[in-house]
């Protein structure tokens, strides 16, 4: 007999390993109760997945474990309990920092169309790419149902109006801490430098959305989509959200982006939500928006075990034949930024891909800064091209974009992009483009 939570219990005992995850990264708290929380949430959230989930994670489990056990036999093994351990917390940075976000998603806003005054076609694309970054699918939801509202076949929408939210949002993942683009990088890659890392990401953002502007431009679309915009309101919340998590990095220099924005994201929610509708929205939290985070809670667990048995297994073979002999050259991490795009129109969840690069990458002694950027930026492609990635699967699932016009859509644009992406790559000079002051 199977044990299912009701959804209540499970939004309760996630909210719980957010909790405790805080508590460790501020105080002296162990990170164990984080860990234990989590992966008792993992199991008893199972029920709750669908089966094809379950069994990438049950693959990642296998996998991770039986290059662990090789790794402990051979001798590679971590030397102290700890060190074990880090198979079951390695991501939970990453799950607090979906957890975080996931608050967000409470949060009302507008969209409509713009007077004669309005922004155009530039702005739209700004604007879904700025919001989307902090409020994450709630910005594609808004503009979505604004392209769709009153039309006599449906919600349906066309491929201009498609690529209108989907490009610009998804190359929010190039530098937005609120994407868990960004918790995975930093996860997988922790000594990167942000002095690399963010004005690459900017730089590629305004190579997608140039990108996209003139591709619609070209077909016509400017003046139809140029007719929307998203409300003030959305923008200026992104705007505070921004500066609240920027001020607290100041602040707290020591903390990372990922766990303040894990801690930053709830309370401004909340905040930026009336009163009266605290109780209304605590409940919805619970109820819907921390049980709906389920499946990639246990993808984001088993792909930690995997991960850390694959870079055991690795780090010690390598110690073992002198890893001082390879040598990683520039075209690794392009080649990486590819791999992981090629995978993710296979429909592998780029956290995977994501994983089994860093157990090649680090200990060939991959530059951290260049393998999170190399991240991130495949994330980035990948989800705006992929058929099966969470932001394309939402549009099938409600707009009925057809996932084998998804496919059609993307080469083009994700070879662009890989292209522009490695000629950043292969252009920045070592320790960045002068931004030094941003720290790591």
């Amino acid at each position: 007999m199977v044990l299912t939570l009701p959804p209540l219990a499970v939004g309760w005992l996630l909210l719980l390993t957010l909790l405790a995850f805080l508590g460790a990264s501020y105080g002296p708290l162990s990170p164990v109760p984080a860990a234990v929380l989590a992966w008792v949430a993992g199991l008893l959230v199972l029920p709750r997945v669908d089966q094809g989930t379950r069994r990438v994670a049950g693959g990642l489990l296998l996998l991770g474990v039986g290059c662990g056990a090789l790794a402990w036999l051979q001798g590679f093994g971590p030397e102290t309990l700890a060190g074990l351990g880090r198979a079951f917390t390695i991501n939970l940075p990453i799950l607090a920092l979906f957890l975080g976000v996931a608050f967000l998603g409470l949060l009302p806003a507008e969209a409509s169309r713009s007077e004669a005054r309005g922004t155009g076609l530039l702005g739209l694309l700004l604007s879904v790419h700025l919001v989307g970054a902090v409020i994450n699918l709630a910005a594609a939801a808004l503009v979505g149902d604004s392209f769709a509202r009153n039309r006599q076949e449906g919600p349906r929408l066309t491929r201009a109006e498609a690529l209108a939210i989907t490009r610009p949002y998804c190359a929010a993942a190039f530098w937005s801490p609120f994407f868990v683009a960004t918790a995975v990088a930093q996860t997988y890659a922790p000594a990167a430098k942000a002095s690399v890392t963010l004005p690459l990401g900017f730089l590629a953002a305004a190579g997608a959305l140039l990108i996209t502007y003139l591709t619609l431009r070209r077909e016509g679309a400017g003046a139809h989509l140029g007719a929307f915009q998203l409300g003030r309101r959305a923008l200026w919340l992104t705007a505070v959200l921004l500066l609240a998590v920027l001020g607290g990095k100041a602040i707290y220099p020591d903390v990372s982006v990922v766990v303040m924005v894990a801690t930053l994201a709830p309370p401004l929610a909340f905040l930026a939500l009336p009163r009266g509708q605290w109780a209304a929205a605590g409940q919805a939290l619970l109820a819907e928006k921390l049980p709906s985070t389920a499946a990639q809670h246990v993808l984001f667990l088993a792909a930690g075990v995997f991960a850390f048995g694959v870079s055991t297994l690795l780090d010690g073979w390598l110690a073992g034949q002198g890893g001082e002999a390879f040598v990683l050259g520039l075209w690794a991490y392009p080649l990486t930024t590819a791999a992981v795009v090629a995978t993710a129109y296979l429909g592998v969840h780029p956290v995977i891909s994501i994983a089994a690069a860093a157990s090649i990458l680090t200990p060939l002694g991959g530059d951290p800064s260049r393998m999170a950027f190399a991240f991130v930026a495949g994330w980035g492609i990948g989800t705006a091209v992929a058929p099966l990635s969470g932001m394309n699967l939402f549009m099938t699932g409600r707009y009925g974009v057809r996932p084998r016009e998804i496919l059609r859509w993307g080469p083009g644009y994700a070879l662009m992009m890989v292209l522009w992406v490695t000629v950043l790559m292969l252009a920045t000079p070592e320790g960045g483009l002068g931004f030094g002051g941003l720290g790591p």
